[in-house]
């Protein structure tokens, strides 16, 4: 069913004017819970007078403000809501199909065709006459929406793709609004059989049609994958996404066209990482980068002078979106970090833990010399105890044990090893070691134990004791067993209308029992992110802190009152509903992820090279 190329219009969706009113007008509808319904003839001539604005507006009020139609520019999307002013509640709108706005191509269908979803993997389903009436309708629009809302079995759903038709792959999907599952959803040509036979899932990758029409592809830059897979699809484990492969450019507008040099692009990726990350960048060419730290949030970049030529900026072109100016006669040109959405895969434990292989003190610290261990006494009472085993740490010349006695000989620097080789008195490196060291270890953070008191701490858990700093790789309690899968969705979530597909994250725990014995529950908890850079960081990082097992924790359920894996770092269970049902939209998400992360010992230098 591959088609013509979509409508050149606005922001992607409703403004026709410029193109003619050929097809108008439009007739508007809103959901009233049963079905849709027309507005009235009023409210039509309004909404028809807003929708030929240019630039469409983003609102329009309707019954003397009680209702406000909101991402109105978008109405042919299928993303508009009309929200009442007084009580908040939401309302979906469209534009009645089938609809024809100027300059736009529809799908162009032959002979009979039927829409199918996935009911179970590998098997299809044909909707009822009537849905197949309904959607064939919505499908003969131009152009199609990008998403459609309707009910089928007293059950809503949104249809996503429908747009995707006018590619050479088209990727369709429905979501359950209640419980957010999706199926894959296929049109198919001929009448609508009375039996579904299985067929072999296949594949739906992003083909170089969908890339050039795909602004993910455009903001974000890399090719991607996108395969819709159902809640039972088998995935394959995948390469991890490397820093390597982060590419950073200017953004829209701002008169920038000279790309970044790979010495500027060194600079970027090396600061991108670091913890904690500078708010400031300086390149190579002596340009600071301002507002590093909100990079993924699309706050980064540099401000430049407005130079005026015979009356015109030097900046000719409108700045839309990626550049912003002022009236102060300068110009924001933003930074656009582009990473490759991640095909699907999965991960598995126990096979893919990331833990120490060793909890050696002295990877983390020092062994004191003699003097150094009677000088603590000067820190004050405290700093000269073991807080571990609440002795004091005294000044040592013999009586090693043979932990310490390695750890000595290990660490001794190259002037030791002269003096040893000097001395005499001395005829084994291990006795050397005892009159140059002590059995006292410092850590990084300046806390001071005795060697075996550290030693045996650290087979527990790699923690400073009095600081709580964290040394090596932090393991938690999650369990041992279970997998993390990861996919990509066709539809956008909330909050992130230019991320065009999602990330399925799902996890997978079975019941097991504790170390101690105890037993716990199963648990599958299914999460969202968006199809961005801020996505795809924190799917790398929760692959991350799942591998070293601190994305979980064992604990009661206050919900369910049971014992089962609980979220040390919380994802998104929900497509929508907002920050208080645990979905989108969420501005402060990212930036809390990443909180919640750092404080379980997992950082953006985590990332792999």
């Amino acid at each position: 069913f591959a088609g013509g190329a979509h409508c050149a219009m606005a922001d992607g969706a409703a403004s026709a004017a410029s193109a003619g009113t050929a097809a108008l007008p439009l007739t508007f509808e809103f959901w009233n819970d049963r079905r849709y319904q027309c507005y009235g003839p009023e409210e039509q001539r309004i909404l028809n007078e807003r929708f030929l604005e240019v630039p469409a507006p983003k609102e329009v009020f309707l019954s003397g403000g009680r209702y406000v139609l909101q991402n109105f520019q978008v109405v042919a999307d299928g993303r508009t809501v009309q929200v009442n002013t007084a009580t908040g509640f939401e309302r979906l709108v469209r534009l009645k199909p089938p609809y024809t706005l100027p300059g736009c191509s529809a799908v162009p269908l032959t002979d009979d065709v039927h829409f199918v979803f996935e009911d179970e993997p590998a098997k299809w389903k044909p909707y009822s006459p009537a849905m197949q009436k309904e959607l064939l309708q919505v499908l003969r629009c131009a152009p199609p929406p990008a998403q459609t809302f309707f009910a089928e079995d007293g059950k809503l759903y949104m249809l996503f793709g429908l747009d995707s038709l006018l590619t050479a792959t088209p990727n369709i999907a429905q979501v359950n609004i209640k419980t957010n599952n999706y199926r894959k959803v296929d049109l198919r040509k001929g009448p609508v059989p009375k039996a579904m036979p299985p067929v072999p899932p296949s594949p739906m990758p992003i083909s170089s049609v969908a890339k050039a029409k795909s602004l993910t592809h455009r903001v974000f830059g890399s090719a991607a994958s996108s395969s819709m897979g159902s809640r039972n699809s088998n995935v394959v484990a995948t390469a991890s996404f490397k820093v390597s492969e982060a590419e950073f450019r200017w953004g829209e507008g701002g008169g920038r066209r000279a790309s970044l040099t790979p010495e500027a692009q060194t600079v970027l990726r090396d600061s991108w990482r670091m913890e904690p990350r500078p708010p400031q960048v300086q390149l190579p060419s002596g340009e600071v980068i301002e507002e590093f730290r909100d990079l993924e949030l699309g706050g980064a970049g540099v401000t430049s002078p407005v130079a005026a030529t015979n009356g015109i900026g030097s900046f000719p072109f409108q700045l839309r979106g990626q550049s912003r100016s002022n009236n102060k006669g300068t110009t924001f040109s933003t930074l656009v970090l582009d990473l490759p959405l991640p095909p699907a895969g999965q991960i598995s434990l126990p096979e893919d833990l990331d833990v120490d292989a060793s909890c050696d003190p002295l990877a983390h610290g020092r062994l004191l010399k003699n003097e150094e261990v009677e000088a603590l006494r000067t820190r004050g009472p405290e700093a000269s105890k073991c807080s571990i085993c609440l002795a004091d740490m005294e000044a040592s010349y013999g009586n090693w044990t043979n932990s310490v006695s390695s750890m000595a000989t290990a660490q001794l620097s190259n002037d030791d090893v002269d003096m040893l080789e000097t001395n005499s008195v001395h005829t084994n490196s291990a006795a050397a070691a005892a009159s140059a060291v002590s059995q006292v270890v410092e850590l990084q953070c300046g806390h001071a134990y005795h060697a075996d008191c550290i030693s045996q701490w650290f087979e527990q858990r790699r923690r400073c004791p009095q600081c709580q700093r964290d040394f090596g790789k932090v393991v938690g309690d999650q369990p041992r067993t279970g997998t993390l899968s990861w996919q990509l969705a066709p539809f956008s979530l909330p909050g992130h209308p230019n991320a065009k597909e999602t990330i399925v994250i799902e996890f997978d725990f079975p019941p097991g029992t504790t170390d101690q014995g105890a037993p716990f529950e199963g648990r599958k908890p299914r999460g969202y992110l968006p199809g961005n850079a801020q996505g795809v960081v924190l799917l790398e990082l929760f692959k991350v802190a799942f591998r070293r097992c601190v994305m979980f924790g064992l604990g009661n359920s206050m919900t369910f009152n049971t014992f089962r894996p609980t979220f040390n770092i919380h994802i998104k269970t929900s497509t929508s509903r907002g920050t208080a049902g645990h979905g989108y939209p969420d501005e402060s998400y990212f930036q809390r992820s990443l909180e919640e992360l750092r404080a379980n010992g997992v950082t953006m230098a985590d990332l792999p090279d």
